[in-house]
């Protein structure tokens, strides 16, 4: 999402969680983020509004250069006006020891405001501050022909492009726009900037009334790109989708990595030129459509950068609870992607403010993002302007510094021995970029929901990561249609191995082209063939093979649970029908044979999301939605079991409550004869649960590393877990 005009500014609340790629500057996994003008001071100034920001408890200062906004920028004389007033601010911000100062870059976006004279109207000079008119072979290319040039004016235009405003997408295949973006990166990573909010690194496939199904960028340069690196010949426009054409197989595929290698190019010129520089990269690109519209997989941008800054927008409005559980299954797949590599992950959503539950929305918004091991960002409204509840957010930062020990330990993966299979080729080649195509997206949506709502931990797992696959015990394929015979294989050889698989719909009924098989690629897995099933049939088919087991099932019970719960309809989905699905679903793992890693009475409503940590310790994280609904995000008291297994069984295991803007308290545990342990566990505002495979060494006072207080009595520990009111015991 575009953040370009001054007076719509952001405020931000980010805290950066775990990452461990090399070269990874330290400070992005423990970043709180501000604006400047996130503030309300007389006399406003730039520096006044800063030392507000760092006062509050950001550590990292986000702001807006002119190249932010112009293009012009990107050229003398502008061009050094705007890195001398980046170097200033620099050397303010790093006046304040730690804190550190990052600015917001768009290179494939370029909005520019033509009203030079105020009169409501492109003014006379408006060519000489056109992109369009200036560099007319800038401009990504559709299929029809025409170019990603549009104006304010046109019908359902985002906010951020003015009445009066041009806005331009940019392609980056053109080679002398590539060198001068290059040439920028290398001059803002030595402007004394710390480090750079990388947006938008889209191709434009949708945008407003009559921008649809383009499919960009089908420009000269790219076409010509296209062929040197594949060899295929893509016609000029106009050109019609062929899906069982090779070209256009290729082509789709290769829109990929022509967004990856232009972010490469990038984070490579930028940290060239100042080793310690961080590349964020933001990203609005989840699992559905707009993954192939864009071409900004998640798994490939966080291949890249430093961070991914993901937005969502799902709880800016009064939400129901299959909202939050969308919201949920989205930050788990986000996470995972990350974690893949050991990459930090921040996040960028909207609480709108100025609603009766505003505050409430605020608190419960920022509890699920942070215990789904996430940064929380969240702005007034879409429009990115004031915050929820400031006050609320200085008190967030301090409590988040008190216990970054617990909340960013220095490593982190999902714990679980369960997969998810993510189908780039299924989402590409059988959906093709439309909701109108398939419904393919809802089931991955589906299958992650039930799976958190049913206290089934899991992780997603992409299609060309299947080497990690010996490291689970379940893999789960969504209806996973399209499945090339290299993925069918790796499958069929794990299976034999003793995996136990549980499948849906019609899995790896068409090839990695989504071209139509005349059987199921895993027909021999699943038992039965193709021509002796119907769609959506519930009937389940249960299939020994080799040392593993397999459990398949017709019906798309995703799908069902998705579309039963209606995250679309604020006013809530069919409860009964959600909880039916769901069932169904932890049914078929069950029949598979697999067991999670915890399992617990906990009601539907909560929500927990387990990880491990250092020296083998578990973390879990606990979001509590019980008892909210439409317009009410405050949650009621819960109280559960939890029985959890331990990566490295046995020692002497100890466990720690932190609830969310609470304290760190001891909790009782029993050690189970099968090596798992068993906590009690009750909180109104979710938590972290924290379990260690031996005591901690105490220092003075009875405190550990985690700065919480745990030199108290294991029975004063469990009355304090889930008040709503917390006090420091005097040390």
């Amino acid at each position: 999402m575009k953040k370009r005009c001054w007076g719509v500014l952001l405020s931000w609340t980010i805290l950066a969680v775990v990452s461990g790629w090399a070269g990874e500057p330290g400070w992005v996994r423990t970043a709180r983020i501000a604006t400047v003008w996130d503030v309300d001071i007389p006399d406003f100034s730039w520096e006044a509004g800063a030392e507000q920001a760092i006062a509050s408890g950001a550590t990292v200062i986000l702001d807006w250069a002119w190249v932010s906004d112009e293009w012009r920028y990107l050229y003398e004389p502008e061009r050094s006006a705007d890195l001398q007033r980046i170097a200033q601010r620099a050397a303010f911000v790093h006046r304040h020891p730690g804190v550190r100062y990052i600015a917001y870059f768009a290179p494939l976006e370029w909005v520019t405001d033509l009203d030079t004279d105020g009169d409501g109207r492109p003014g006379p000079d408006a060519d000489a501050l056109s992109v369009a008119v200036q560099h007319p072979d800038w401009a990504q290319t559709g299929i029809g022909g025409g170019k990603a040039v549009f104006d304010g004016s046109m019908p359902q235009m985002p906010f951020w492009v003015c009445p009066t405003c041009e806005d331009v997408w940019v392609t980056p295949a053109l080679g002398s726009y590539r060198a001068l973006v290059l040439d920028e990166a290398r001059a803002l990573a030595t402007s004394g900037l710390d480090g750079i909010w990388l947006d938008v690194p889209f191709l434009n496939s949708e945008y407003g009334e009559d921008w649809f199904g383009q499919w960009p960028d089908v420009g000269d340069a790219a076409r010509a790109l296209f062929e040197r690196q594949t060899g295929l010949r893509l016609p000029a426009p106009p050109i019609e989708p062929q899906w069982d054409d090779p070209v256009w197989q290729g082509y789709v595929r290769w829109r990929y990595r022509l967004i990856r290698e232009f972010l490469t190019d990038l984070r490579d010129a930028m940290v060239e030129a100042n080793p310690g520089f961080a590349f964020v990269v933001e990203s609005s690109t989840g699992f559905g459509v707009e993954h192939t519209q864009t071409a900004a997989a998640p798994f490939d941008v966080s291949s890249v950068a430093h961070a991914t800054a993901h937005e969502a927008g799902e709880t800016r409005h009064a939400v129901q609870r299959s909202i939050w559980l969308m919201f949920l299954g989205k930050l788990a797949a986000w996470r995972h992607a990350d974690l893949r590599l050991g990459r930090t992950s921040w996040l960028l959503s909207y609480v709108e403010d100025g609603r009766p539950e505003t505050a409430a929305l605020f608190r419960l918004h920022t509890a699920a993002t942070l215990f789904s091991g996430f940064t929380t960002h969240v702005s007034g409204n879409e429009g990115m302007a004031g915050s929820p509840d400031p006050a609320f957010r200085q008190r967030l930062f301090a409590w988040m510094e008190a216990h970054r020990g617990a909340l960013l330990p220095p490593e982190q993966r999902p714990w679980t021995r369960t997969a998810v299979l993510f189908s780039r080729d299924t989402l590409d080649f059988r959906s093709r970029a439309s909701w109108a195509t398939g419904d393919e997206a809802d089931g991955f949506r589906g299958i992650r929901m039930a799976l958190l709502e049913t206290h089934r931990p899991f992780e997603v797992l992409a299609q060309d990561d299947l080497d990690r696959l010996d490291r689970f015990g379940t893999l789960v394929l969504p209806g996973v249609e399209a499945m090339d015979d290299g993925v069918a294989e790796a499958i069929r050889r794990w299976v034999r191995g003793g995996g136990r698989l549980v499948a849906t719909g019609l899995t790896s009924a068409w090839d990695g082209n989504g071209v139509g098989r005349d059987d199921f690629a895993l027909a021999d897995l699943f038992g039965v063939h193709r021509d002796q099933v119907m769609e959506d049939d519930e009937t389940v088919y249960e299939n020994a093979y080799g040392a593993g087991r397999v459990v398949y099932t017709p019906a798309p019970h995703e799908r069902w649970f998705y579309w039963s719960g209606a995250p679309w309809d604020e006013s809530g989905g069919d409860e009964a029908a959600m909880a039916e699905e769901a069932g169904i679903l932890a049914g078929l793992l069950d029949r598979a044979g697999s067991r999670p890693v915890l399992r617990t009475n906990a009601p539907r409503g909560v929500i927990l999301v387990p990880f491990t940590g250092p020296s083998g310790s578990v973390r879990v994280g606990v979001v509590n939605l019980e008892g909210t609904g439409y317009r009410d995000a405050v949650p009621v008291p819960v109280a559960f079991d939890l029985t959890l297994d331990l990566p490295s069984p046995g020692g002497r295991p100890e466990a720690s409550w932190l609830e969310f803007m609470g304290e760190s308290v001891p909790v009782p545990l029993v050690a189970n004869a099968d090596g798992s342990v068993t906590v009690r566990i009750a909180t109104t505002g979710g938590g972290l649960l924290t379990v260690s495979p031996q005591a901690p060494p105490r220092g003075p006072g009875g405190r550990t590393g985690a700065g919480g207080t745990m030199a108290v009595s294991a029975r004063r520990a469990e009355t304090r877990q889930g008040g709503a009111t917390w006090r420091r015991r005097s040390e």
